[in-house]
């Protein structure tokens, strides 16, 4: 069993890179127990957010055969994350596409928050 305990993660404005940490460290991510139906469901929420927004979904017709599979059976921690590790590039697909619609300007990897103004009397 590995840690997925982490203090930080230095991935804002990178898209790709928040699918990498995902996959290495899925219970930090979408909580436990570490599944591969769980990431399924997280996949499945992160397209949702991105058709609810107006976008259209990257995915082909293959990847979303991949988000309908069921693993069968008594499985290792080790089985379901072999097989979450194997959604790293539809995670990544699904999260560039929301990156077009980031709320910061990104510059060298590094989010930009812009600065709010609050209303008189707040």
């Amino acid at each position: 069993m590995t840690d997925d305990h982490v203090v930080g993660s230095g991935v804002i404005g990178d898209p790709t890179g928040l699918a990498g940490a995902i996959v290495k460290r899925p219970g930090m991510y979408m909580g436990g127990p570490i599944t591969f139906s769980r990431a399924i469901a997280y996949a499945l929420g992160v397209e949702m957010a991105l058709l609810v927004s107006g976008k259209v979904s990257p995915l082909t017709e293959e990847e979303h055969l991949q988000l309908q599979e069921r693993a069968d059976g008594d499985r290792s921690e080790d089985d379901e994350r072999n097989d979450i590790r194997r959604l790293e590039p539809l995670l990544a697909k699904l999260f560039v596409a929301h990156s077009t619609q980031y709320p910061y300007p990104v510059t060298s990897g590094k989010a930009t928050p812009t600065r709010h103004t609050r209303p008189e009397g707040m």
